[in-house]
């Protein structure tokens, strides 16, 4: 917009009617911006909600009964089950303290059974019931 408002200026000194040509195209990309941002206001942006990135993660920690023990470096799992439609998940490279562990939890008819896949440092995993 203001490179149009400097072109109609500069036009202005040759020719009115150049001048005129580009003093439109300002006065059209202001109006076009107004009807832009007049829109946006429509749409109440304050009252969207962004889903939350740690949902999932709140919700599988609150089925497995996940809890931490960074001093000791331990892991427990109370009473762990699984969503009805997950039959088995694989957590890659949890980290507590300075280990690391990739656990297996599986369903089975009755419950869930935790496997360590791979551990890195003196982390332990239990499970109580």
């Amino acid at each position: 917009m203001l490179n149009s408002g400097v072109v109609a200026i500069a036009l202005s000194y040759i020719s009115m009617p150049f001048a005129h040509l580009a003093a439109s195209a300002a006065a059209m990309a202001l109006h076009w911006t107004l009807a832009c941002v007049e829109s946006l206001a429509s749409l109440h942006v304050s009252q969207w909600r962004v889903p939350d990135p740690a949902a999932p993660l709140a919700l599988l920690r609150a089925c497995l009964g996940l809890e931490f023990d960074c001093h000791e470096e331990q892991i427990c799992f109370h009473r762990p089950t699984l969503p009805d439609f997950l039959d088995r998940a694989i957590i890659r490279s949890l980290s507590i303290g300075e280990s690391r562990v990739d656990i297996l939890l599986q369903r089975h008819a009755s419950d869930v059974s935790v496997n360590v896949l791979r551990r890195v440092g003196s982390a332990e995993v239990m499970v109580k019931q």
